[in-house]
């Protein structure tokens, strides 16, 4: 399935780097598709439910327990995402 394409969702990672989270693939493992912003520019990333990041640091994930990932989280559930 091609990536839903969603309002960008502003966040902070636990590293401390501003990322935006800006669509879904609930056919994808790492199903919340967005990009931080670093040093070296702008790096595309990808997130499972827990908002851990696929191949990247642990500096890069994502606390999910934010109200509009939280609602993210279920939609991407609805729409057949596996936590």
């Amino acid at each position: 399935m091609a990536t839903l394409k969603i309002f960008p969702i502003e966040v902070t990672t636990q590293g401390g780097h501003s990322a935006v989270v800006n669509g879904i693939d609930p056919t994808n493992s790492d199903c919340l598709h967005g990009s931080i912003n670093s040093a070296g520019g702008t790096i595309p990333v990808r997130w499972d439910l827990h908002g851990i990041a696929r191949n990247q640091s642990p500096g890069v994930n994502i606390n999910m327990h934010i109200e509009e990932l939280e609602a993210l989280s279920e939609l991407a559930k609805k729409l057949g995402a596996q936590p």
